[in-house]
């Protein structure tokens, strides 16, 4: 059986993952290694299956940059604190809506972030 063929959802472009050696001085490393990057692999190749049916035309690279923008600010304000997040550039709100998620937001004051 081709896996290729067989299952092609399980694979992405060499371009989008690249392959590197491994220099682990243990099996249990090494292996945890290997179980770890399946999970991230699954979720990449779902998330651009999910754009590809929206319509959304954004490489792989640009979006991990529009995604890593998000940030968290602190703000303090009349003694009380808040955490702002910052605008969503890019393809980075598709990425959100995509996925089937609200992007993150600020924390009120009073929460466990928030104080």
């Amino acid at each position: 059986m081709n896996l290729l063929t067989h299952n092609p959802a399980s694979f992405v472009q060499k371009s989008t993952l690249e392959v590197r050696p491994l220099y682990h001085h243990r099996d249990d490393t090494s292996m945890g290694h290997i179980v770890a990057s399946f999970p991230s692999l699954r979720l990449e190749v779902d998330l651009q299956q999910r754009l590809e049916e929206r319509e959304v035309k954004v490489s792989w690279p640009d979006l991990m940059r529009d995604l890593g923008q998000v940030q968290s600010v602190p703000l303090e304000l009349d003694g009380q604190r808040y955490h702002l997040r910052t605008d969503l550039t890019g393809a980075a709100h598709q990425a959100f809506a995509a996925a089937g998620v609200r992007p993150p937001h600020g924390h009120p004051p009073g929460t466990a972030a928030g104080t």
